[in-house]
């Protein structure tokens, strides 16, 4: 009986000190330390590269994805516009592709 609350105990701590986080094929990881000895609190400026396994401590850290398949589209209502102006972002690296609408 001992030997396995040990055992559980052993696997509980596993599972706290190695939470796995991921991110998914077009996402992007940050992570916020919520507290630690070693590292200042608050959001990490590392960001954690799409499609990979982290792993932090449950407790100690908080971990949000982000998508960076995010497009924003501009339309306008205006019938003599022959083109519209689509702003693509990935990664805060802003580009601007025009497309041209036949009428």
């Amino acid at each position: 009986m001992r030997t396995l609350s040990i055992a559980l105990l052993l696997v509980l701590l596993a599972i706290f000190a190695l939470y796995p986080h991921t991110t998914g094929p077009t996402e992007v990881g940050v992570r916020i330390i919520k507290w630690s000895l070693f590292a200042k609190k608050g959001v990490e400026s590392h960001v954690y590269e799409p499609g990979a396994l982290y792993f932090f401590p449950l407790v100690l850290n908080d971990w949000r994805t982000f998508d960076t398949k995010l497009q924003n589209v501009e339309m306008t209502h205006d019938p003599n516009a022959a083109t519209s102006s689509i702003m693509m972002t990935c990664c805060s690296r802003p580009s601007t592709a025009t497309i041209s609408a036949s009428t």
